[in-house]
């Protein structure tokens, strides 16, 4: 198993002190805590319905198998409880379940290996004092440290904590990623761009900032999606998982892979049935996290290769709802994996167009086209890039509508002095454009409970541009 991994903060409960000890067991990896919570029998009580409750239940899938929790009560000591964990291996989260299960209270922490010297460890507002070590007259164990040249203690770490970034911090990871994802902004304007948007109304309670933290120290942070989406006729809730990030002088030590655990673990219990993201790095860093990479391809399209004709007047604010609609219905009876066209998408990543804007100091964008005739309807959702007009997505209610959308966006790609049309080959959008396979924004899934049906590796996905949030 390596070294042990606890740490616990100092408090108080009622001018009770708690203590904890623990045996670990390196044969069959196997914690036994026994912890003494004052003599009030409902300490007991509390902590089988915390652990009944589900917080300690979330705790961390390592290489060789689900950790199991067994949570008890002794019979012979009121206030006594006994918590087993069986496991493959012992991980940084066994910190955080410590300090779930502790938490509030005085604590002492004492580890015993077999065959190992005792070693006591006195935790102190974070630092570490080192104790006596005691032969006890082991062979094995002293000619161990003999070989070692020093007795090897165990690693103290602080606990680690997934949770919402507040306005500091959110500020710190927004100025992290500008030199990545920046778009030519300056710091400032990108701080202020990122911070509007996070509290604009289209972000609600569907976009969030979370953050890894030890301690104090922010070491790792992502966004995150509350998505809808479907798969084969079946509805999905979705956790879209977006810039992940960790500072530079931090990397390389697993912290985002923590955050990533941990985050899929909270969103497993809620009921969520998979993740996606769109990777930037290679896909074999999320695969082993239990993603799986999908078709990525994209298009692109210059003016001559567009129809001409067909009329078609710029989409506004009394629009979105008809583009909205059209979306929906240009994926009816598809069944590869798609994200739900609910409105949220849309009005979210319109909202992102404008504060962009307003960054940059322009007027409202441009963002799209809409036709309605008799027929039907057609739209488009657009975006400037440096050389190119992206196709966000686009669809129409009938097939005679799918040239003049096409000639209206090739209007839109003159007149906005672009080369060409760049978009993501899903839906009605498939097979009109030769494609090839794209390098970034990588599409990856991964079911987040057994029984979940999603496309298996290399799978087509009807995922637009517009999806990439």
């Amino acid at each position: 198993m390596g070294d042990a991994l606890l740490a616990v903060a100092p408090a108080e409960i009622d001018g009770a002190a708690v203590e904890a000890g623990a045996e670990i067991d390196q044969a069959v990896g196997r914690l036994h805590l026994h912890a003494q919570l004052g003599h009030a029998a409902q300490d007991s009580a509390q902590l089988v319905q915390q652990a009944g409750g589900g917080a300690l239940e979330a705790l961390h899938r390592g290489r060789s198998g689900l950790v199991h929790l067994d949570v008890g009560l002794g019979q012979r000591v009121p206030g006594v409880g006994e918590l087993r964990l069986d496991g493959g291996e012992l991980v940084a989260q066994l910190a955080r379940m410590i300090e779930l299960f502790l938490q509030g209270r005085d604590q002492r922490v004492r580890f015993a290996q077999r065959k190992e010297a005792r070693l006591r460890k006195a935790v102190h507002g974070g630092t570490v004092h080192d104790g006596a070590a005691r032969s006890s007259g082991h062979a094995e164990a002293t000619d161990r440290s003999a070989r070692a040249g020093r007795t090897r203690a165990p690693v103290l770490r602080s606990p680690v904590v997934l949770r919402q970034l507040n306005d500091r911090e959110r500020d710190d990871y927004f100025r992290g990623v500008q030199p990545i994802w920046g778009g030519g902004l300056s710091p400032e304007r990108f701080v202020a761009f990122q911070r509007r948007l996070a509290d604009s109304r289209e972000a609600g309670q569907r976009y969030h900032l979370f953050g890894l933290f030890e301690g104090d120290r922010l070491v790792s942070a992502m966004k995150t999606y509350d998505l809808r989406g479907s798969y084969a006729g079946s509805p999905l809730r979705l956790l879209g998982i977006g810039a992940v990030y960790t500072p530079p002088a931090l990397r390389r030590r697993g912290h985002a892979r923590r955050m990533l655990e941990l985050a899929i673990d909270d969103h497993r219990s809620r009921g969520y049935d998979a993740a996606v993201l769109f990777s930037d790095i290679a896909g074999e860093y999320y695969e082993r996290l239990g993603f799986r990479a999908l078709e990525s391809e994209e298009c692109t399209a210059g003016a001559d290769e567009l129809p001409r004709g067909g009329t078609a007047h710029p989409a506004g604010p009394v629009d979105e709802a008809s583009v909205v609609g059209v979306f929906a219905l240009a994926r009816t009876g598809n069944d590869e994996l798609a994200l739900a066209r609910d409105g949220w998408v849309v009005s979210f990543q319109l909202r992102r167009l404008r504060e962009l804007a307003r960054a940059r100091g322009t007027a409202e964008p441009e963002w799209g086209v809409h036709i309605a005739q008799p027929a039907g309807e057609a739209a488009a959702m657009l975006r400037l890039s440096r050389e190119a007009v992206d196709v966000l997505d686009a669809g129409w209610t009938h097939e005679s509508l799918r040239d003049p959308l096409l000639a209206a966006l090739r209007d839109f790609l003159l007149r906005s002095g672009r080369s060409r049309l760049r978009l993501w080959p899903a839906h009605q959008l498939r097979g009109l454009f030769p494609s090839h396979p794209r390098t970034t924004a990588l599409a990856m899934v991964a079911p987040l409970r057994p029984e979940v049906k999603l496309p298996g590796p290399g799978a087509s996905a009807g995922l637009a541009l517009l999806d990439h949030i």
